[in-house]
């Protein structure tokens, strides 16, 4: 069971998009970060989760590395 509706909805789209159950871990100031990079159709799914906080914006370093890693995710992934 999960606590939140997040882990569940991350874990339904790596299915939607036939991702590889493995995901590629990354380091996070105060969290983790899981990448789902080998899907079909060359999607990705990204699971990001900071210590301490529910559904809140990050702040301090982990605000930067959000902003940062936002930015990067949406840039690979322009609309055509």
């Amino acid at each position: 069971m999960y606590a939140y509706g997040g882990e569940q909805s991350r874990d339904e789209w790596v299915t939607r998009a036939s991702c590889d159950p493995a995901p590629v871990v990354e380091p996070v100031p105060s969290g983790h970060a899981q990448s789902y990079i080998r899907c079909a159709a060359g999607v990705s799914v990204t699971w990001r989760s900071y210590a301490g906080l529910g559904h809140e914006y990050p702040k301090g370093a982990d605000a930067e590395d959000f902003r940062a890693r936002a930015w990067w995710h949406l840039s690979a992934h322009s609309l055509p």
